[in-house]
């Protein structure tokens, strides 16, 4: 209806031989507004459909006994600052299949907030090696405690002893000792990493950033 009015409208405004000429060009013009609505709406319907559900922006990768306050006011941060959705990884430990899988697909940044153990936790290290071998966005908050494990420790036959103790073996999830090493190594040279101010304590710390 509305193509139908502003065709006439411009018949009407104008002389009868131009009217064909302007009718013909606002004909093309509406249809071509119409065209690009219809397929960005599909568009738009496809992308839903075809990412993963749910999804969250980030994804807090952390050692919960060093860093669960901090990890908890990283998420609180994000959700106030920019209304970003943030998956914190202690919540679902139990399900290492479901945390594995939402680093995979389901996450737009993982977030890896270091501190003196975060490296040695096999969710952790698993976390982050599946960012390394999928998608590689990753976001590195470095803290005072973090000291990095030496090439020594990342040798490829000495790597897994870097890990603490644990029931979780990250083979059963079909990550080698090599690709420990490797996504190791590409973190901790990650270039855009964020090292904590070593003169302020608490929540400036975090405001900083």
């Amino acid at each position: 209806i509305l193509i139908v009015l502003v065709l006439l409208c411009a018949a009407m405004s104008t002389k009868f031989d131009e009217a064909d000429v302007l009718v013909g060009w606002m004909g093309a013009i509406l249809f071509l507004m119409f065209f690009v609505c219809a397929a960005s709406a599909l568009c738009f319907s496809i992308y839903r459909r075809t990412r993963s559900s749910p999804y969250f922006d980030s994804f807090v990768c952390h050692h919960k006994a060093d860093a669960g306050a901090q990890a908890r006011y990283l998420q609180m941060l994000l959700f106030e600052g920019s209304g970003q959705t943030c998956f914190i990884d202690s919540d679902h430990l139990t399900n290492l299949d479901l945390l594995f899988d939402t680093v995979r697909c389901k996450i737009g940044r993982l977030i890896v907030y270091l501190t003196s153990d975060t490296l040695r936790r096999p969710w952790c290290a698993g976390e982050i090696i599946i960012t390394f071998m999928t998608h590689r966005k990753a976001t590195v908050i470095e803290t005072l405690s973090f000291v990095p494990p030496t090439e020594d420790e990342l040798e490829v036959d000495k790597v897994h002893l870097y890990l603490a103790d644990s029931d979780v073996k990250l083979g059963q999830y079909g990550m080698t000792n090599q690709d420990m090493a490797n996504a190791f190594r590409w973190l901790i040279s990650e270039p855009n990493k964020v090292v904590m101010n070593r003169e302020l304590i608490g929540r400036p710390i975090f405001n900083e950033m």
